[in-house]
């Protein structure tokens, strides 16, 4: 009888335990189940989140934003100077008064010892146009001048927005995560995690990026060293011994052109203007012979 008794708990307690076991597996799945449903979840948020997020920041720039325009400022000038060393330092020393800095230079020396290079510096936005003034007053000219903006307004709302979506999500995983009771569901959501962290430090990047190129406006200045030196006034305008000797020259060249040219009109009509020469020697010595003649007879 005692048997029997011991049998048949053995028996209950066992059932008993098989059952807890797969009550608790079957709620240890549910979880998963749970688990894996929320993350999709936050998967299509995610994505509806964008969207509307995208559709405001279209209307946010639709409406004149100003004074909070984003926009890429680049210059370039070319500049004629007569000191190349004296106008890179008073543009070194504009840069810092704007606040600004040098982001790189190269210089040329050519055959007549005169210089040309290139300076290329970001400027702070607002200092933008009066820096540009400030390099044409120290040139002797301006050859060539171009200024281009470009407006990223819409990308940098966009951006803006995204960002905050995927701030929201991160948010939400990181929840989750704490709410993680087996390997597999905090596997899945440190997945997830480092997606969302990987696009958010993207888009970071892209919007620091957009900000410094807004924030700083880039101009490259092109300078040529031109001086203006007395020997070179001397041998080009004002040596009268040189001028005098182009002049002599040119004029002895006209006489011996002149002269030639005669020589052939001669040679070319002597067909015709020998036997006429003939003819008028002829005259000339007939009347002169005759007028002696009659000198004669009458004295």
């Amino acid at each position: 009888m005692k048997n029997s008794l011991r049998i048949t708990a053995f028996f209950f307690l066992l059932i008993m335990f098989t059952a807890c076991s797969n009550s608790s597996e079957k709620s240890a799945e549910d979880h998963a189940g749970l688990m894996r449903n929320e993350i999709h979840s936050v998967e299509v948020d995610e994505d509806r989140a964008e969207i509307a997020q995208t559709e405001e920041s279209k209307e946010a720039t639709d409406v004149p934003m100003k004074g909070k325009r984003k926009i890429i400022y680049t210059a370039h000038m070319d500049i004629v100077v007569p000191d190349y060393n004296e106008s890179e330092k008073k543009i070194s020393e504009i840069v810092e008064k704007e606040k600004g800095y040098i982001v790189n230079s190269h210089v040329n020396q050519g055959e007549h010892n005169e210089k040309s290079g290139s300076i290329t510096v970001r400027i702070p936005q607002g200092s933008f146009q009066s820096f540009l003034d400030s390099v044409e007053k120290i040139s002797t000219e301006v050859t060539d001048q171009s200024v281009d903006g470009e407006d990223v307004t819409e990308e940098y709302v966009d951006l803006e927005a995204r960002l905050k979506a995927k701030m929201s999500v991160k948010k939400r995983l990181e929840t989750f995560m704490e709410q993680a009771e087996t390997t597999k569901d905090l596997l899945a959501v440190s997945e997830q995690m480092g997606k969302v962290q990987e696009e958010i430090e993207q888009i970071e990047g892209r919007l620091n990026y957009l900000k410094n190129q807004s924030d700083y406006s880039t101009v490259t200045v092109s300078i040529t060293e031109k001086s203006i030196k007395v020997g070179e006034l001397g041998s080009k305008d004002l040596n009268t011994w040189t001028r005098s000797k182009q002049l002599f020259v040119t004029t002895i060249h006209f006489i011996f052109t002149g002269v030639s040219g005669a020589v052939v009109f001669l040679l070319g009509l002597s067909p015709i203007l020998v036997p006429i020469a003939i003819i008028v020697v002829g005259l000339y010595l007939y009347i002169r012979r005759k007028k002696r003649n009659e000198k004669a007879s009458r004295d």
